[in-house]
């Protein structure tokens, strides 16, 4: 793996680690105003939540991207057919 590369990752993996950070406190925070009794199983409760609503947002977000995909396939085939046929009447 080249140096580059390496660096990316590693700044990739900094950046996770500071979100990371960043929604545990967000977490503690809201546990403690709320309050309710901050542990581990809460935090790790509530990471668990935000972690399924994060990950089907991006599955909605892909189903979108995938539809539309889908459609203008479907415009371009439509498109290429017609071509075809035009192409064969002459």
């Amino acid at each position: 793996m080249s140096a580059d590369h390496a660096h990316h990752l590693a700044q990739h993996a900094r950046q996770r680690h500071e979100r990371t950070l960043q929604r545990a406190s967000e977490t503690l925070t809201t546990l403690v105003e709320a309050g309710e009794p901050v542990s581990v199983a809460a935090l790790a409760s509530r990471a668990s939540d935000e972690s399924l609503r994060r990950r089907l947002a991006l599955a909605h977000q892909r189903i979108t991207q995938l539809r539309n995909d889908n459609q203008q396939l479907r415009e371009a085939l439509a498109r290429a057919h017609g071509q075809l046929r035009a192409a064969g009447t002459r």
